[in-house]
């Protein structure tokens, strides 16, 4: 290792350092690996990349220093496009949340600018803090995950009495997939998405969501589940149009009037939580042109004609739960 040209050495680097690491934890590469010599020190501070992939969690043994070593490794990145998961394991009830969660959404939010994959998941409480400190464009934005910390069925929060937020990311020219806990119905760069996920609670958003395969042609990965609170869903007023989307396959909803909204076919896999009956399942299967389908079938309450979908030639596995 010691005759090794500098090269070679950040190549080894870059490999410890692929799945990144998490803040505080100067154990992992690469903050063990820039305290063994001088020169490794200075190879891997020469090379912003190896800084880049952060995930910090926020737990009850959480201290304020972890905000400065986040910081420190902000600094180390440099304006490498950033990868980071953000995780509060923090219930509403714990005092320690704003006190430990909003200096470090700030100190990430003022890196937004260069965020290429955010994954976070904080107390609903905190997210409109969240949304009122983000500033676009969002260049580098390829993927962002926003979840709840609680799975509660009801709204703690009126975001849109706090800060108009619909359209935070319409100004993100490489987004491509979308995940979203939120009742917000952000306003996307629909034509180049290519993953969508939402889990609602209120039925306002239930028209928002059906149009979503209207808007997004290129969609792969399709989504959509309402939480409430005794397992209803609302009322769905369908859009007029109908939606081909040739590159969709994979599919998860819940809201299954939506299903007939859809042509995909490329599908090759459908999760189906069936409140009840088969009537929106079947007609979407007969839609897809692949046989090998496989298919989840959580069946909530009601009748549902089992037999239908078992001798439905295009499945090569059916489960139900």
């Amino acid at each position: 290792m010691l005759h090794l040209q500098d090269d070679i050495l950040f190549e080894i680097f870059a490999i410890l350092s692929v799945d990144g690491y998490t803040v505080g934890d100067n154990s992992a590469a690469p903050w063990n690996l820039a305290r063994v010599s001088r020169r490794w020190r200075q190879t891997a501070l020469n090379h912003s990349s190896l800084w880049a992939n952060v995930t910090l969690s926020i737990t009850r043994n959480t201290d304020l220093s972890r905000c400065s070593h986040l910081s420190l490794a902000l600094e180390r990145s440099g304006k490498h496009p950033l990868t980071f998961s953000f995780r509060s394991l923090l219930p509403l009830t714990d005092p320690a949340p704003l006190k430990l969660i909003v200096p470090a959404l700030a100190a990430l939010c003022k890196e937004a600018w260069r965020w290429k994959s955010a994954k976070i998941r904080i107390p609903t409480n905190v997210t409109a803090i969240l949304l009122a400190e983000l500033e676009g464009p969002f260049d580098c934005l390829e993927e962002i995950w926003l979840e709840k910390l609680e799975r509660e069925f009801k709204s703690l929060y009126n975001f849109s009495e706090e800060v108009d937020s619909t359209t935070l990311f319409l100004d993100a020219p490489k987004l491509v997939e979308m995940s979203c806990e939120f009742d917000i119905p952000f306003q996307l760069p629909w034509s180049q998405l290519r993953t969508v996920r939402y889990h609602i609670t209120s039925n306002s958003m239930i028209p928002y969501i059906t149009t979503i395969p209207h808007l997004c042609p290129q969609l792969r990965i399709f989504q959509a589940q309402q939480w409430t609170n005794d397992g209803a869903q609302g009322t769905v007023t369908l859009p007029a149009n109908h939606s081909i989307l040739p590159h969709l396959k994979t599919t998860n909803v819940d809201l299954e009037p939506l299903l007939d909204l859809i042509t995909a076919p490329a599908l090759k896999s459908i999760v189906v939580q069936a409140s009840n009956e088969d009537d929106h399942i079947v007609p979407l299967i007969e839609r897809s042109e692949c046989y090998g389908l496989e298919c989840l079938l959580a069946i909530k309450h009601g009748p549902i004609n089992i037999v239908r979908l078992i001798h439905q030639p295009k499945f090569t596995k059916l489960r139900f739960v």
